[in-house]
């Protein structure tokens, strides 16, 4: 072997502790593995599969291009999430878009029944679309981010939050950018002099739409430039801080959703229960983000990833059984 562990975890930007866990031994052994001139095979053969690298990485037959340095990987994360998150939201929009378009010629040409059964196959299809394009935007989010950086570690364990955690913290602009557009859309109908309100609300919904965009990629800088903390004392403090940030904003969102159902109607009683299990997701995985201990590995599977995949879900759960 040529290539040594040292130059492979600054190459790839790990942590000794990152490298340990994953290959499931003590910081101490590899330490010491650390001290040789090369690596030993049963441990180079664990971190090829462990990494995904080519069988003949630690050979030396293939040489990798260095990764240039970023000197800012604060500015970096958040731009790179800003872009990430406009993109995903555009390609989110592309089913909705379409349906919508083809919905009122779809309920002329179909009967009151029928037409129906299609709205719901057709918000059922939306909400699949929607599951599967979130995964996939987490995992090749997390991807881009570790290639373009050689960082690794927290980053990737993190993936399943890039969407849950900022859905949470900015649950409560979206729920107020609702308020406004459906008391300036009542105002409007209920008196015609008042259709100036229509431009009125749709450009403070867009504002506040900008402004969420905005908050998504802060939040999902925190959180990477969080992943990449050695320190676990400020890393616990950096996890409570957004476990409060999302715990408040859920609340909040939670009270005006209620609020908002009463513009209309009185809010049901399966609509008050998918609010508390929406938003009551949100908070869990928040504060088992800060609780856990990264000696858990059964903590660590519950928090970045059975929660966060139950909360991306939900709307798909509820439509089959509304279906």
């Amino acid at each position: 072997m040529t290539k040594t562990l040292i130059q492979f975890r600054a190459e790839k930007g790990l942590y000794l502790k990152d490298v340990a866990e994953t290959i499931d031994i003590s910081e101490e052994e590899l330490s010491k593995i650390e001290t040789l001139n090369g690596i030993p095979d049963y441990i180079a053969e664990k971190l090829i599969v462990a990494y995904n690298l080519p069988e003949d990485y630690f050979a030396g037959e293939k040489a990798e291009q260095p990764i240039k340095p970023i000197k800012n990987l604060k500015s970096y994360f958040f731009t790179t999430s800003l872009t990430w998150f406009v993109v995903f939201t555009l390609i989110l929009s592309i089913p909705i878009s379409i349906f919508s378009i083809l919905t009122p010629t779809l309920m002329g040409t179909l009967g009151f029944t029928i037409s129906n059964i299609v709205r719901e196959l057709i918000d059922l299809f939306t909400d699949v679309f929607t599951v599967v394009a979130t995964i996939v935007y987490c995992n090749m989010f997390a991807k881009h981010i570790m290639k373009k950086t050689g960082l690794s570690g927290d980053i990737y364990k993190y993936r399943y939050l890039y969407e849950v955690i900022p859905s949470g913290a900015i649950a409560a602009l979206s729920i107020i950018q609702s308020l406004i557009t459906t008391w300036g859309y009542k105002e409007s109908i209920a008196d015609e002099s008042k259709y100036y309100m229509i431009p009125i609300t749709t450009g403070i919904g867009l504002v506040i739409s900008v402004i969420s965009m905005a908050l998504v990629a802060l939040i999902m800088a925190s959180l990477l430039n969080t992943a990449i903390m050695d320190d676990a004392t400020r890393k616990a403090k950096r996890h409570k801080t957004m476990a409060i940030i999302v715990t408040i904003s859920s609340v909040l969102a939670y009270a005006l959703t209620i609020y908002a159902n009463t513009l209309e109607e009185y809010p049901t009683y399966d609509a008050i229960i998918r609010r508390i299990f929406v938003y009551g997701i949100y908070i869990a995985v928040a504060w088992l983000v800060y609780f856990v201990k990264d000696n858990n590995k059964n903590k660590q599977s519950f928090a970045f990833e059975i929660l966060p995949i139950i909360s991306i879900v939900d709307t798909l759960i509820f439509s089959l059984i509304i279906l």
